[in-house]
């Protein structure tokens, strides 16, 4: 027992590192060619990354997997509702109103959004409404919002036994789709519920992932898994869907304890844990910093680094500043609550 807990433990510390991995992928790629097509930097520079589309899928994949050992660590769906408010609000209201600040005082005519927006962009609808988005980054809230939801519904409305039967059927819908790799998708619409906007076969490895590595259902969900991975192969082609292959198949090895040598990059694993909010704050604010330093003569080099450097501290306040402070009080609010027949609390045993 004590080495299968050795090996989750270990498991959950490797997963950070590789979301340190993609949010470094992430903000290269837009502080490099994202920057260049949105707004273009002052001078050359020495290399262009364009690996956003990989970063994306790894992480939705990663997520998947995070999200299922948090859902098993509550019994009913207002504890679970609360627990994900409770990531998501923390985090999304400070880098939503700094991006509206940044977009509106920077000077840059592309980062402006009216602030008829603004409320929508708070409550993570922007996206559903067909409302701009304050900054590019957070329309990939509507993703995590839909499968939240639908994660929530199939494991509490159905039975977490059914699970793999839906996906198997979402799935088989989404190979109907498939018609190159995901795009976003500013209105709801079955199909893209279904489907997750296309992005199902990487959420889906994720789920996979889970269900191996406690060793639940192992002959369906190798079955899901292969034929996600078919699928990532087919939307993306040779050319894109082969390294999101291997990503995901790097991911599973993470998954079940496999690269240990990932979890001695300390810092890489801090950055993993505050992932969400530099994701978050990364691009509005970061293309500001760019913007300024850019126009004082500095090169595009020391811009990047300022800017990467500026979403970390801006991630990291967030996580130490909002986002710790409302979790640390999650179960406490829960009990209330449960006093008042409104939520259950948390399971008293560790979330396999």
């Amino acid at each position: 027992m004590a080495g299968v807990a050795d090996r989750r433990l270990g498991a959950a510390e490797q997963m950070e590192a590789l979301c340190g991995v993609v949010i470094l992928i992430t903000m290269l790629s837009n502080y490099t060619g994202g920057y260049d097509r949105l707004i273009g930097h002052a001078g050359k520079l020495p290399v262009t990354i364009s690996l956003g589309y990989l970063s994306l899928q790894m992480f939705f994949a990663i997520a998947a997997w995070q999200w299922l050992h948090e859902i098993n660590a509550h019994e009913a769906w207002p504890g679970y509702g609360f627990a994900r408010l409770s990531r998501f609000m923390p985090a999304v209201v400070p880098a939503v109103l700094a991006s509206y600040l940044v977009g509106h005082g920077a000077g840059i005519e592309k980062l402006f959004v009216d602030i008829s927006a603004l409320p929508a962009n708070l409550v993570m609808a922007a996206d559903f409404l067909g409302l701009p988005d304050f900054q590019g980054a957070f329309w990939r809230l509507k993703i995590e919002v839909m499968f939240s939801v639908g994660l929530g519904v199939v494991w509490f409305g159905l039975g977490r036994r059914v699970a793999v039967c839906v996906l198997a059927v979402c799935l088989a819908f989404c190979a109907c789709r498939t018609h190159g790799e995901p795009v976003r998708e500013r209105v709801v619409s079955a199909g893209g519920i279904l489907t997750m906007d296309g992005y199902l076969p990487q959420l889906t490895w994720g789920v996979a992932l889970y269900f191996l590595t406690a060793g639940r259902q192992v002959g369906l969900w190798r079955i899901l898994a292969a034929v996600s991975g078919a699928l990532v192969l087919m939307e993306g082609g040779l050319s894109h869907g082969l390294p999101v292959l291997a990503a995901l198949f790097v991911i599973g090895l993470a998954a079940h304890g496999w690269l240990p040598f990932l979890a001695g990059f300390g810092w890489l694993t801090g950055l993993g844990r505050i992932f969400f909010p530099v994701f978050l704050v990364h691009q509005g604010p970061g293309f500001a910093v760019i913007h300024g330093i850019e126009a004082m003569g500095g090169s595009p080099a020391l811009a990047i680094a300022a800017a990467s450097a500026t979403a970390v501290l801006g991630g990291f306040a967030i996580h130490r500043y909002c986002m710790r402070p409302v979790q640390s009080r999650l179960p406490l609010l829960l009990g209330r609550l449960q006093g008042f027949g409104v939520a259950e609390g948390l399971r008293s045993e560790t979330p396999a």
